[in-house]
């Protein structure tokens, strides 16, 4: 019997049975052979698609076969900066592979991207972890991303930590940081930015992607004010997320880094996101990086006493970030490869 059409199109999320679609093939299809994969609430991944944002826009495709939604796409295009770039994802739900699906999907994409004026695009594929580098094994979604005309970009390894922490373990690193931070000390806050602070945390986000291994990623410096801040504050909330910040303040009173978890019961497996930790060059040396992890750490425990399982992404290349982790216990569980694509008239 030959294939049937595959029918693409853009999606409403607002109509109820198209969203219901759309977030079951994303769920399947993201949690299939991923113990530790996770993904967003049907309610609170809408609100990325129907809540106006200054600083980014996403746009979503489904796709059809005999009627019933078996393919997922999304694009999240950047409006603040990198407006010359979409972050995309094709989901296909396993029973329905080797189709026509994703490539269906894809074009669909493609007209999106055009659309918006955007030349390139990133898609991250999860594969599984294995210490033999040789051995490592190639995921469905590899393959696609080779064969549709994507390079890799850059390597990330995902790593699980299961929280609470031992508190011996986090007195005795303790121990250390007390031995070398000095005169720096650490302040932290849940949700909202203090004040007095936003300038210099607006900084720090800017520093982010100029510090951080990017691999040959294509981004460009990234642009944050205080209505961005914000508006990022904003949006978390109504996903029903809690960001949990601790800062390093220097001895001058600046800021000299900053580390962020994202706590939430909006996910289907309930996970805790660590968003991203920077300690800025000239202040480093000063065991500032586990400090801001160890702040964060308590300050998890202290609002989320039950057990939840901690997720943070550390690319292959970022050894002393790496050393922090698994000093607190982090163990590597998957891979994450940032594939990226430039169009013709890139």
């Amino acid at each position: 019997m030959p294939n049937q059409p595959v029918e693409v199109a853009p999606l409403d999320p607002k109509d109820d049975a198209q969203w219901a679609g759309y977030h079951r093939v994303t769920v399947d299809a993201q949690l299939h052979e991923r113990p530790y994969g996770d993904v967003p609430t049907a309610d609170a991944f809408r609100v990325s698609f129907v809540r106006a944002s200054q600083s980014s826009r996403t746009l979503g495709w489904t796709a059809r076969l005999d009627g019933a939604v078996v393919g997922a796409a999304m694009a999240v295009f950047p409006m603040a900066d990198n407006t010359h770039l979409a972050f995309t994802e094709v989901n296909v739900t396993p029973s329905a592979r080797r189709q026509g699906v994703g490539r269906a999907l894809l074009a669909g994409l493609d007209d999106g991207l055009r659309a918006a004026g955007r030349h390139t695009d990133l898609a991250e594929v999860p594969r599984p972890y294995a210490a033999d580098v040789a051995g490592r094994p190639v995921a469905a979604g590899v393959g696609f991303a080779r064969a549709s005309g994507y390079e890799l970009a850059q390597t990330e390894v995902h790593f699980v930590l299961q929280s609470p922490l031992d508190l011996d373990l986090l007195d005795s690193l303790q121990a250390e940081v007390d031995a070398q931070i000095g005169d720096y000390r650490i302040v932290s806050w849940q949700d909202r930015c203090p004040d007095e602070w936003v300038e210099q945390a607006c900084a720090l986000e800017e520093a982010f992607i100029a510090q951080a291994p990017m691999g040959d990623m294509d981004l460009e410096p990234e642009r944050w004010s205080e209505h961005r801040l914000r508006e990022k504050e904003e949006v978390r909330l109504s996903r029903g997320q809690h960001g949990l910040t601790s800062v390093a303040v220097a001895p001058d009173g600046s800021l000299a880094g900053n580390t962020e978890l994202v706590l939430s019961d909006a996910t289907m497996r309930g996970g805790v996101f660590q968003s991203g930790t920077l300690v800025l060059p000239s202040h480093r040396g000063h065991r500032l990086g586990l400090a801001l992890k160890l702040a964060n750490h308590r300050q998890l425990q202290a609002v989320e006493p039950a057990p939840r399982l901690v997720h943070t992404y550390s690319a292959e290349e970022n050894t002393p970030m790496i050393a922090v982790n698994t000093r607190l216990g982090f163990r590597p569980v998957e891979l994450s490869d940032e594939w990226q694509r430039r169009t013709a008239s890139g």
